[in-house]
């Protein structure tokens, strides 16, 4: 999503929510996420977004509030198009459905995607699965495979479509005929408050 329409969109609610006193300052101080990322080491869960902000914690709650507390200004979740999950942070996707939008378009990650680059990558191919569709009971993950720069995005149906589109790394994409191999997600609740990923308009007016 262009930041420019999220700002917009920002600006539209908050005028909703009758809020007169909305600055120039205020608009700076605004965060509209479109890329989340989640891993874990060290036993802990870390967070990123392409706006270069993260935080980390015991749990989701905990990385959450870390990131909303370290962030220059209010980070908006709410406008995530893309969730990128690490390996192994399968189970965490229930925790995160009540932070993001339904339709965040979810895959996971076969080496380190370039978190500034990632976003243009998979708005010209979405991943078919979205949130909505791993609740609704999708258990194959479109794969996001990075190689020395180079990002290819392979479907995870069940028969093992052919990769969407493949970025060499300098802006050039192509239709890929490459096969690729689903991931489960394991879709394991987690427990843990999530009152940290609700947000309103008028409370991220300073």
């Amino acid at each position: 999503m262009k930041r420019w329409i999220v700002y917009l969109l920002l600006f539209a609610a908050a005028a909703a929510l009758g809020a007169t006193s909305f600055t120039g300052t205020d608009v700076g101080e605004l965060l509209p996420v479109e890329v989340v990322r989640i891993s874990c080491r060290d036993e802990e869960i870390l967070l990123e977004t392409d706006t270069g902000d993260s935080g980390s914690g015991m749990d989701v709650s905990d990385a959450l509030r870390d990131l909303k507390e370290s962030a220059p200004g209010s980070i908006f979740l709410e406008t995530a198009d893309y969730l990128i999950l690490a390996p192994g942070c399968e189970e965490y996707l229930e925790a995160l459905y009540g932070c993001l939008r339904p339709s965040c378009g979810i895959c996971l990650e076969d080496g380190k995607a370039d978190m500034e680059r990632v976003g243009e990558f998979l708005s010209a191919h979405k991943p078919e699965t979205t949130l909505r569709n791993w609740r609704s009971g999708a258990e194959n993950l479109p794969i996001l495979k990075t190689r020395e720069g180079r990002m290819e995005l392979v479907q995870g149906n069940h028969t093992g479509s052919a990769a969407d589109g493949v970025d060499d790394g300098g802006g050039q994409r192509a239709a890929g005929g490459l096969r690729g191999e689903s991931a489960m997600a394991s879709g394991s609740a987690v427990s843990g408050s999530l009152r940290y990923c609700q947000l309103s308009g008028a409370a991220l007016l300073r």
